[in-house]
């Protein structure tokens, strides 16, 4: 098995500021470096992939995905 990184799961607290942030329309770029600020210690876990990611996730568990 290849080496890969470790994938970190999205903790409540970090929903829940993703979907605050998106709310005010802050670049998923943005809110992925405030998310490592505020949770990570400033490592470079969240990626705006990531934040594209669980945004379409909570879209979709929503029940408003396109």
């Amino acid at each position: 098995m290849a080496k890969g990184k470790m994938q970190v799961r999205f903790t409540a607290e970090e929903k829940q500021m993703v979907e605050k942030l998106n709310e005010e329309k802050v670049p998923a770029a943005k809110i992925a470096e405030q998310l490592n600020e505020k949770f990570h210690n400033n490592n470079p876990i969240r990626k705006a992939q990531s934040v594209y990611y669980m945004l379409k996730a909570m879209k979709k568990s929503s029940g408003t995905a396109n």
